[in-house]
Formats: C-alpha cells, sequence, structure tokens
C-alpha cells in the first residue's frame, strides 16, 4: 500500500538497509529517537511481571559461595569452564544483534510502522515462532523452580544437601534463556514488522533481553558454586 502523504508533511521515505524500516524524514535531528527514549509495553500474551522480579537474584549470587565444603571434581570443572566460554561468545553476538534491534525499533514509530503480515502468518513465520515461545516457557518454569529451591535450601556449597539439584536447574536454566532469547531475537531481526502493532515489538525486544540477563545470572552463580573465580 502506498504511503499517504498529509498536507503540510514531508512525504514518508524508506531505506533500504531493512526491508520493514520506514522513516519520516525530520529537519529537526534533535527530535529523533534513541533506544533510550523507547517506551515498552507488555503484549497480551507476554509476561507482565516487574523488570526487577529477579532483583533478589545478585545479592544471593554476592554471598559466600566461595567457602565450599569441598571441591568439585576437576572434569566437572573442566566441563563448566568449557560450556561457559561457549555460551560466553553467543552471549556476546546476542547483546550486539539486541543493540541492533534497539536502533532499528527507535527508528520506526506508530505512525510509520506497517505489519508486513496483517492476516495469518505464513510457516515461514509460524515454526520459528513456536520453537522459541516453547523455550520461553520452559525458561520460565525453571525461574519458578529455582524461585522454590532457594526458599527450602537457601545457599548451597559443593557437598551440602540440594547443591546438584540446584545445579542442574541453573544449567537447564541457562540453556533455556539462551536459547528463548536467540531465537526471539534472531526473529526479530528477520520478521521485525511481523507484528500488528508497532509496541509488540518493543514488547518482543524487552522479553529478549530479559533472558539474555537471566542467563548471564545463571552462568554467574554456577561458576561461583563451582569455585571458578578460584581456579589458578
Amino acid at each position: 500500500m502506498a504511503s499517504q502523504v498529509h498536507p503540510g508533511r514531508a512525504p514518508i521515505q524508506t531505506t533500504n538497509r531493512f526491508a520493514c524500516l520506514s522513516i519520516q524524514a525530520s529537519s529537526s535531528p534533535s527530535k529523533r529517537k534513541t533506544p533510550l527514549d523507547v517506551a515498552f509495553f507488555p503484549r497480551d500474551d507476554e509476561s507482565t511481571q516487574g523488570d526487577d522480579e529477579d532483583s533478589g537474584d545478585d545479592r544471593l549470587i554476592a554471598q559466600t559461595l566461595q567457602s565450599a565444603l569441598s571441591p568439585p571434581t576437576k572434569d566437572l570443572i573442566i566441563d563448566a569452564v568449557n560450556k561457559a566460554a561457549v555460551l560466553q561468545k553467543n552471549i556476546l553476538d546476542l547483546h550486539r544483534l539486541l543493540l541492533d534491534l534497539r536502533f532499528r525499533y527507535a527508528a520506526l514509530s506508530q505512525s510509520t510502522y506497517k505489519c508486513e503480515w496483517p492476516g495469518s502468518w505464513p510457516l515461514e513465520l509460524l515454526q520459528p515462532y513456536a520453537v522459541y515461545k516453547k523455550d520461553d516457557s520452559i525458561w520460565r518454569d525453571l525461574k519458578k523452580q529455582l524461585k522454590t529451591h532457594r526458599s527450602t535450601y537457601g545457599t548451597v556449597r559443593p557437598g551440602s544437601p540440594g547443591f546438584t539439584e540446584r545445579r542442574d536447574i541453573l544449567v537447564e536454566l541457562r540453556d533455556a534463556a539462551v536459547r528463548t532469547s536467540q531465537g526471539r531475537l534472531q526473529f526479530l531481526d528477520k520478521y521485525m514488522c511481523a507484528f500488528a502493532r508497532y509496541e509488540q515489538v518493543g514488547t518482543h525486544i524487552h522479553e529478549g533481553s530479559r533472558a539474555l540477563q537471566s542467563a548471564e545470572r545463571a552462568m554467574t552463580e554456577l561458576a561461583l558454586m563451582l569455585n571458578l573465580p578460584s581456579i589458578p
């Protein structure tokens, strides 16, 4: 559909860099949005929990986990370090993608956003969407499990009750958080204008960021539980 030109307003121009990105020309650069100006709104089928729902994680992680009752095995440490190195690269790549998506979203507005699939989504969109939504559900369930485990066992150390179970929950949570963040952000990278409303794009970017932060917190707690900071 051709863009409408309103009286007294410059015609909407498009850029070739992003297929769905249209930006209205403005003579006042100072009014242009930046990623810091973007407001995020909850989507109907997304979580409306506050961003501070994990605020207790950092406090728990900061406790003296280094004073372990017994050191973990060498194989466990090596396995944890190897997996952490791979995940750290993936997380770094996702942070770059997240920043790019925020800039692209900030360049849009309610008036310039145009949904490319106003009707039903084709299979090429439905399949990756279903995959990352499934991982998202797994990640949220694991967060609940972790909260329950913390309330039962508090801080755990190698050799103490609940240590193995806590470690397994954190590993699964970390992996699920990376998967759902990666799936969500890559979907947006390819199909940013797939959603009916402009605000939905911002919400999905925000949820991808939250999952990424959750993965990083899980990695930090695992490192402290395994005494990785003390490895020579």
